[in-house]
């Protein structure tokens, strides 16, 4: 598994590089030094902790609707033409883009 620096486990855990420094500090994540000098998490471990704090879907109509009618972002574009409809979003890191119908 690749060994990832602070900056990037909190990227992708989507907290702050403290919280991840805490998470170390506390024993929930293990550390190494890399070639460099700076802390590096494990892969598998950030796997694990993202599995932990991974919040389920509520229960009920939710599970009802599409994906992404649930997905947290910001809505950058949205072209309309008379049949369908493009709609791009930034979710943290990712740029989504969903065609659908009118």
């Amino acid at each position: 598994m690749p060994q990832l620096r602070i900056s990037e486990a909190a990227e992708l855990l989507g907290v702050s590089d403290d919280t991840v420094r805490r998470m170390a500090d506390s024993g929930r994540l293990d550390t190494v030094r890399d070639s460099a000098g700076r802390l590096t998490v494990s892969g598998k471990d950030l796997a694990a902790v993202a599995h932990e704090t991974a919040h389920p879907a509520p229960v009920g109509a939710v599970n009802e609707e599409s994906a992404r009618n649930r997905m947290r972002g910001i809505v950058t574009r949205v072209v309309k033409d008379t049949v369908m409809a493009q709609v791009e979003m930034q979710a943290g890191p990712s740029r989504i883009v969903s065609l659908m119908s009118r």
